[in-house]
C-alpha cells in the first residue's frame, strides 16, 4: 500500500501528467493504433481486436471522435508516404 487513496493518487497524476490517467491511456493507445495503422499492413477489423475493441465499429467511432477520420480514411491519408503505400499494395495482393 502506498499510503493514498484513490483521489490523492489520482491528484497527484493529474498535477504531474496534466491529464488524467484515463486519459493518458486513451492517448498511448490512440498513438500505438496510429503507429500499427501507418506501419503494417493488419486489416482494420484485427486492429480493432488488437487494441482491445470487441466491436470494431466501436473501434471505428472511438478512432473517428479522436482524430476526426475513421481508421480507413486515415490510412488512406497517409499513403503519400512511400513505406505506406508499399504497404497497401501488399495488403492488395492478401
Amino acid at each position: 500500500s502506498l499510503g493514498l487513496s484513490l483521489s490523492q493518487l489520482n491528484r497527484i497524476f493529474v498535477q504531474a501528467m496534466n491529464c488524467t490517467p484515463k486519459s493518458y491511456a486513451d492517448n498511448l493507445r490512440l498513438n500505438d493504433t496510429i503507429k500499427l495503422l501507418t506501419t503494417t499492413p493488419i486489416p482494420l477489423k484485427e486492429l480493432a481486436f488488437t487494441m482491445g475493441f470487441k466491436q470494431p465499429s466501436h473501434f471505428a467511432s472511438w478512432f473517428k471522435k479522436k482524430t476526426g477520420l475513421y481508421p480507413k480514411e486515415y490510412r488512406l491519408q497517409h499513403l503519400d508516404n512511400p513505406i505506406h503505400q508499399q504497404m497497401i499494395n501488399t495488403l492488395k495482393t492478401w
